[in-house]
């Protein structure tokens, strides 16, 4: 897992266009799904209400490979991701640090 997150590290610091084009290609076509038992820090796995039910699910079985990891279904939004909905995930991650 180390070895995977300097190289695409390493990608993403280079500066060219064309190239992080081709480094998002790779990102996205990664899958880590057999590494997610190796994670041992707290974890909040997010969804939203407004994605599809396919993708709630996955995200669900997600947050079942990670060892107590909390899974949210978070209400009025589309994509939890910290570039597009900030205020909900930075409220979601305070709650479980909290708890």
């Amino acid at each position: 897992m180390r070895k995977m997150r300097e190289y695409f590290r390493e990608q993403i610091l280079t500066p060219e266009m064309k190239h992080l084009r081709k480094v998002r290609e790779e990102v996205n076509r990664f899958c880590a799904r057999c590494e997610l038992v190796t994670v041992r820090a707290p974890t909040v796995v997010l969804a939203c209400n407004r994605h599809e039910t396919t993708a709630i699910k996955m995200v669900e079985e997600t947050a079942k490979q990670i060892n107590d990891a909390r899974f949210w279904v978070s209400k009025g939004g589309v994509d939890p991701s910290n570039m597009v909905a900030p205020d909900l995930l930075d409220c979601r991650v305070m709650e479980s640090i909290k708890r």
